[in-house]
Parts: C-alpha cells; sequence; structure tokens
C-alpha cells in the first residue's frame, strides 16, 4: 500500500511539473514581438551572447564585426528592409544551400527578432 500511494504521488508531481513547468518553459517561444526592435535593446543582448565569440572578440570570421551598431550598419551584410539579406540567409532555419548560424540562436524567436529588425524596422538603433 505504501509503494502505491508513493508511485501516485510521484505520478501526481511528476504530472504537474510537466504540466505547469512547460507553460514557463515555452512562454518565451510564445511571447509575441515587440512593436519596433532596436538594436540597443533587442539585438546587442543576442549578439553579445551568442555571436560576438566569432565575429568581434576572439576571431572576425568572413570580416563580419558584430561588436558595435556602426560596424553591423556599415556591412553589406544588413540591408535595411531587405528580407534577403546575407545575415538573414545565413541565420535561416531551413536554409541547407550555406551554412546556417541558427544553431547558435537560442529558439526562432531570436531569429524573428532579427529578421524585424532587419526588415521591418531596418536596422533601427534605439
Amino acid at each position: 500500500m505504501r509503494l502505491l500511494s508513493s508511485v501516485i504521488i510521484g505520478t501526481v508531481l511528476l504530472f504537474s511539473l510537466v504540466l505547469y513547468g512547460c507553460v514557463d518553459i515555452n512562454s518565451s517561444m510564445t511571447e509575441s514581438l515587440p512593436d519596433r526592435v532596436t538594436y540597443v535593446d533587442h539585438i546587442k543582448p543576442i549578439f553579445d551572447r551568442q555571436c560576438i565569440r566569432c565575429h568581434g572578440v576572439d576571431e572576425m570570421i568572413k570580416d563580419l564585426d558584430l561588436r558595435s551598431y556602426s560596424s553591423i550598419h556599415s556591412s553589406d551584410d544588413f540591408l535595411p528592409g531587405d528580407a534577403n539579406s546575407f545575415a538573414l540567409l545565413k541565420l535561416k532555419p531551413a536554409d541547407v544551400s550555406i551554412r546556417s548560424m541558427y544553431i547558435y540562436l537560442n529558439d526562432v524567436r531570436q531569429y524573428d527578432l532579427i529578421y524585424q529588425w532587419i526588415v521591418v524596422d531596418s536596422l533601427a538603433e534605439e
């Protein structure tokens, strides 16, 4: 009887963790994008965490410097309003024709933020 009650309690606790834990885990993925995405508020934190290691601090792969807004804005990889900007093509999850950098992002929301910043908000700084 003790074993059965322990199993039931464990099952209820596990179910509760799965049910309620997933809401918190997935909330960032369902969170809507801001009306306006800016470099300072949204993009720089992503680049600082995910990209700077290879594009700025330790090395400069493909001469792409992501350490500052001015270096990004002067790059041909980021074309304001262009959904075919090379930076987006490199980040695109499904593109197998070129080596995708998507694996370095935390989730699809980060890609969506970068996409909105380049295409919709035309590389807004602040």
